[in-house]
């Protein structure tokens, strides 16, 4: 993996659907909040795969089905209680995966496991291990970055959408949204540096 100006993604965020944070989100949610579980269903087949690939880049340890399929419940039990998100679902989401995933291996770490140090894993080289560390690290520095990045970084990176598709989205010029995305993706790699730092 390369990082420069130019941050290549890890090789596991392979591209998504190209179906992503559409401003059509607003109105699913307030239905479902209203029990119209067949707007859920729109959500999930909008956003299913993107929330796949940002478990799989989370953590290696939890089946990223479970995960995602654990935080749509959340959010669905949210939205039916009033909660939930008000604007674009997708953010709502990842927040979600990444909470779902701390508490459960906060309660895996709350089991004792007795003599489990004694087995070799041989999935945990130092390469595997390494690996882990920079997708974790990745993730944790575009978590920090602000959602307009994150937003842009998404269907540029991922849904490795062009510029002229990704301006309407975001409600402007695809040459403005080409340098959104540049100041994007220097910011990630800034901040991936300083998590590596931190780290």
């Amino acid at each position: 993996m390369v990082y420069g100006p130019e941050v290549q993604f890890p090789s596991r965020w392979s591209p998504v659907s190209t179906q992503s944070i559409l401003p059509e989100d607003g109105l699913p949610l307030d239905d479902v909040r209203r029990g119209d579980s067949d707007e859920y269903a729109t959500l999930w087949s909008r956003h299913y795969r993107a929330g796949v690939s940002a478990a799989r880049a989370l953590t290696s340890s939890i089946d990223p089905d479970d995960l995602v399929q654990e935080a749509f419940t959340r959010a669905y039990q949210a939205l039916l209680s009033g909660g939930g998100p008000r604007g674009a679902f997708r953010p709502y989401l990842f927040t979600s995966i990444r909470n779902t995933a701390a508490s459960w291996d906060r309660a895996r770490a709350e089991v004792p496991l007795d003599g489990l140090d004694m087995y070799i894993d041989p999935e945990s080289s130092a390469a595997e291990m390494d690996a882990g560390v920079d997708r974790v690290l990745v993730f944790s520095a575009f978590r920090r970055l602000p959602a307009r990045w994150q937003e842009v970084l998404w269907y540029t990176e991922i849904d490795q959408l062009k510029p002229a598709q990704v301006g309407p989205r975001l409600g402007m010029k695809p040459a403005a949204a080409a340098q959104l995305a540049l100041r994007a993706r220097e910011g990630l790699r800034e901040a991936w540096v300083a998590a590596h730092l931190n780290a």
